[in-house]
């Protein structure tokens, strides 16, 4: 799963002109980035909805996780092997 972060991550360092990825290292990106308040912006619109999501998973999974490891032992034995 980290490889295909460390990808995308070493690709936004290199230039596109023309729709075509030159692979010359630099941190013109990440200048435009932080030049564009839209980009701040949107950048701080997805962070927030990602911790939601995290936060009401983790208030939904863990409550259910826990009633099934007590309560669902009894249904594990049996098995239609």
């Amino acid at each position: 799963m980290l490889v295909p972060y460390l990808l995308m991550f070493l690709h936004s360092f290199w230039t596109v002109r023309d729709g075509v990825i030159l692979y010359h290292w630099n941190f013109a990106n990440y200048a435009l980035l932080f030049k564009n308040p839209l980009y701040i912006e949107v950048l701080f619109r997805t962070a927030r909805i990602a911790a939601s999501v995290t936060l009401l998973s983790l208030l939904l999974g863990y409550p259910l996780a826990y009633f099934l490891s007590f309560h669902a032992a009894r249904a594990k034995n049996f098995s239609t092997n």
